[in-house]
């Protein structure tokens, strides 16, 4: 306990000096500072507690915030990138795990979405790394701790995003990669499912600028936000600094402000907080993970860093709940930690 106070108030002191003009390698970000600094200090985010572990280690799963819980799908497990089908619910209010309904295939890389009823994964890859795209849909019955199969995707994609947008669900980006790990290419392709209409299966929308995987999504302030990710295989050099919001009303994408360092591995780690976005963690260039997080602000078009994870992680999944912002998994570990959201006034 007196490791992580003392963690806290020197990320604290580091973040008052630096603001947020500092990449993960020290690097200078640019101009705006004031603008920034000013952003930076208007959320607070204090890492407060360590939750359960995990009952089992993984990277590149699958999961989401629903109803005060954490839901955690499938993901890879060992050291030999083998896959697994369990599925687990992390309740922070009695800070337990309880392993749900297992997962119809071995699965990660997929787009994650809820309406409140069921949660939806989209695509992935399907089975140990390195496993082909899928064009499936899967539905999870939250009550009934059943899943069912919905309509296809019109093609198969791995490592695109997910977002529900009213009663829509709205799947762009990903790649199609075969089995054995020959990637083909990345595509920009956005299709939406009505699900008030699923005989009417996925129509087409405007494509995605920049058709990258290992992306991210969320929504906020009633359009879509598209971040990071990387070009085909590549996670040497080819993760992407790239934004992109996607306005319903028009049917267009617009380039937004870049994140401040490329990055990718953010399939369950895209965040909306009181009409902001979150970005926690993820993997940059020479497949370095990061304990970064940092969040955008739509009305000033700018990012700002918030106080890091207490350590890099390649691929787990957050969400929040209430004011918490709660991290399990990544890099095969097992820790959960529990951080708190604030606004200072």
């Amino acid at each position: 306990m007196r490791w992580f106070i003392g963690f806290l108030t020197l990320v604290s002191f580091q973040l008052m000096a630096i603001g947020c003009d500092q990449g993960p390698s020290g690097d200078p970000r640019g101009s705006g500072k004031s603008d920034l600094e000013r952003l930076s200090r208007s959320i607070l985010l204090t890492w407060e507690a360590s939750g359960a572990d995990a009952t089992i280690s993984r990277f590149e799963a699958q999961g989401l915030a629903l109803d005060a819980k954490l839901y955690v799908f499938g993901g890879f497990y060992n050291d030999h990138i083998q896959a697994t089908v369990q599925s687990d619910v992390y309740d922070p209010a009695n800070n337990t795990w309880t392993q749900l309904a297992p997962l119809p295939e071995k699965l990660t890389h997929a787009g994650q979405a809820t309406d409140g009823r069921f949660i939806y994964l989209a695509g992935g890859f399907v089975g140990d790394h390195p496993g082909g795209s899928s064009n499936k849909l899967w539905k999870y019955d939250v009550a009934a701790n059943l899943w069912s199969e919905g309509p296809s995707m019109p093609g198969k994609r791995g490592g695109g995003a997910l977002v529900l947008l009213g009663r829509s669900l709205h799947y762009f980006g990903g790649t199609l990669r075969l089995k054995g790990g020959d990637y083909v290419q990345d595509y920009g392709d956005h299709w939406v499912l009505r699900l008030d209409d699923h005989d009417a299966g996925w129509t087409t929308a405007a494509s995605l600028p920049n058709p990258r995987n290992h992306m991210g999504g969320c929504v906020a302030n009633g359009k879509i936000y598209a971040v990071g990710g990387q070009h085909l295989g590549d996670e040497e050099s080819g993760n992407q600094r790239s934004v992109q919001v996607y306005d319903p009303a028009t049917d267009e994408w617009t380039n937004t402000a870049d994140l401040p360092f490329a990055r990718g591995h953010l399939t369950s780690n895209i965040l909306e907080w009181n009409g902001r976005v979150i970005v926690v963690s993820g993997v940059t260039n020479r497949r370095k993970a990061v304990a970064t997080i940092e969040v955008y602000d739509p009305t000033s078009n700018k990012w700002a860093t918030l106080t890091p994870l207490p350590k890099p992680r390649q691929s787990g999944v957050s969400g929040i709940v209430g004011d918490k912002l709660i991290v399990t998994g990544g890099s095969l570990s097992v820790t959960t930690w529990i951080g708190k959201l604030s606004r200072r006034t």
